[in-house]
């Protein structure tokens, strides 16, 4: 952003206003100190290092949301991960839902998925298929 012709070259500034300023503090915290990442914002930090490619604070985050995996989200982590181009959590996810598939299917997190990204859903179901 500082090198090209740029808004953000120009005025020296950067203006964050998708993002929550808990996150953006946690985003710095990390490039400064180079520190893990609250459990709690892996999700929220996952989509701020992807859009900026802060790709060591990415590999955190996905490690961090592939170890702690709940029934209750892991769906929506899946398309999380499919948003944004993560091969390493979707296959995680896609592992996880398919060992845990009548739990997950019954959940809140599966029926919104349904509703949003059907094809993710046949993508997972048939990949179970596969693996009988």
């Amino acid at each position: 952003m500082f090198r090209n012709d740029l808004l953000e070259n120009k005025t020296n500034r950067i203006t964050i206003d998708d993002t929550d300023a808990e996150v953006v503090e946690e985003m710095l915290e990390y490039i400064y100190t180079d520190t893990k990442v609250s459990q709690h914002l892996a999700a929220d930090l996952f989509i701020v290092s992807n859009k900026y490619a802060l790709l060591g604070l990415q590999e955190m985050c996905e490690s961090i949301l592939i170890e702690n995996m709940e029934i209750a989200t892991v769906a929506d982590i899946l398309f999380l991960a499919e948003s944004h181009t993560s091969e390493r959590l979707k296959k995680a996810t896609v592992q996880f839902i398919i060992e845990n598939i009548k739990a997950v299917t019954q959940t809140a997190s599966w029926k919104r998925l349904r509703e949003t990204d059907r094809d993710l859903c046949i993508d997972v179901l048939e990949e179970a298929l596969q693996q009988r």
